[in-house]
């Protein structure tokens, strides 16, 4: 990861993850390496929860599995986990 490109005021690491966010406000899951684990940008993402982690993802919610599998494809309006 590139300093110049993510900013991290409130690191939060969660099961296995840390959550960084670019400065354009998109977030993503890095391991503890550094290295991007989920090869998706999100409008917003939350901590997981077991094996899943509600997240914004153009525009629309759903549940994404930490090996960045879907479990609720991005297409509702809203989730509750």
């Amino acid at each position: 990861l590139s300093a110049e490109e993510y900013t991290n005021d409130k690191p939060l690491y969660t099961g296995g993850f840390v959550i960084f966010w670019k400065k354009s406000g998109q977030g993503i899951f890095v391991d503890l390496k550094g290295n991007q684990r989920i090869p998706l940008e999100f409008e917003e993402l939350n901590p997981f929860q077991g094996a899943a982690a509600v997240v914004k993802y153009k525009g629309k919610y759903g549940l994404i599995q930490k090996d960045g599998t879907w479990v609720l494809p991005a297409e509702y309006e809203g989730v509750r986990f």
